[in-house]
């Protein structure tokens, strides 16, 4: 997982490419993991919420 190898943070663009997809679909997916708290946006970065499953 992104968030366990860079707990302070990923860019949309490093989730776009692990996705392998594009920015068209990562903001998206994105956007519905803010909103269901799995993740929280900080700036230009996605950091851990308080929803993350752990592992």
């Amino acid at each position: 997982m992104l968030l366990e190898v860079s707990p302070q943070g990923v860019t949309v663009a490093q989730i776009r490419d692990a996705l392998e997809t594009t920015r068209k679909f990562a903001l998206p997916i994105c956007s519905i993991l803010d909103s269901n708290g799995i993740t929280r946006r900080r700036g230009d970065l996605r950091i851990a919420g308080p929803r993350i499953p752990k592992l």
